[in-house]
């Protein structure tokens, strides 16, 4: 689980005064699904370069901590780099997903072995369930912006069960982990795509933005990971 990148000093609406020219109206929500687009590619290739080093023996835990920290330096440098530079901004964002994919690769890897089923159902309810909350959040007048707080409690919340259960095995923590953190960033998801609607539309928020969404959907997926998993008894130990 990633929740912990989601770090970010200002709110992506109020973003406005750096030397990247606008992005107007409509084009503004285009680059941020095409900038997205293209993170799930690169995360896509880095997946493969993370399953090739783990079949190699590379990919070992202190491998994993300094990718791990090294994804957390690149998410909270986007914004300030996006505001100067648009092509370093597009830089810091390829770099954290293909990071990203990298830290994922040896995960996929094992179900893919230990079971392809399972990841199968994942990805396809991320996608269903991705689809169609953008399409309730961009339609809706219901706005979550009230509720980021709680968002945030619950992250913290979802945290603290994540390293609890490194040392409590039981399902019915896994089972909760999973569909806690399905529902939380279901409403990350939804909040973010509001935020889409209402931002300024300048470079450096669609990059945000971009990062932003990415993060809900992986953390989606990864949360339906788990959940099925510790459902079906296929919890990886």
């Amino acid at each position: 689980m990633n929740p912990e990148y989601r770090g970010y000093s200002d709110h992506p609406e109020l973003i406005g005064r750096e030397t990247v020219a606008p992005v107007a109206g409509r084009s503004a929500v285009a680059t941020v699904f095409g900038l997205l687009a293209f993170s799930f590619v690169f995360s896509a290739i880095g997946g493969v370069v993370g399953l090739s080093l783990a079949a190699s023996g590379v990919f070992g835990l202190p491998f994993f901590i300094v990718l791990a920290v090294v994804q957390i330096g690149f998410i909270f440098a986007l914004q300030p780099v996006a505001r100067c530079s648009a092509p370093l901004g597009l830089l810091f964002l390829y770099g954290f997903t293909f990071l990203s994919g990298m830290s994922l690769g040896p995960l996929i890897g094992y179900y893919l072995v230990a079971a392809p089923a399972i990841l199968g159902q994942a990805l396809l309810l991320t996608a269903i369930i991705t689809g169609g909350l953008t399409v309730f959040a961009w339609t809706t007048d219901i706005s979550l912006a009230r509720f980021q707080t709680w968002l945030f409690v619950g992250l913290l919340a979802l945290i603290g069960g994540s390293i609890l259960a490194i040392f409590v095995r039981a399902t019915w923590l896994e089972i909760l982990l999973g569909g806690g953190g399905a529902v939380l960033f279901s409403l990350f998801l939804i909040n973010d795509v509001q935020k889409i609607k209402r931002m300024e539309g300048t470079f450096a928020n669609a990059v945000m933005m971009a990062a932003m969404v990415y993060l809900d959907i992986v953390n989606l997926f990864l949360s339906l990971l788990r959940l099925l998993s510790a459902l079906t008894g296929n919890s990886r130990d």
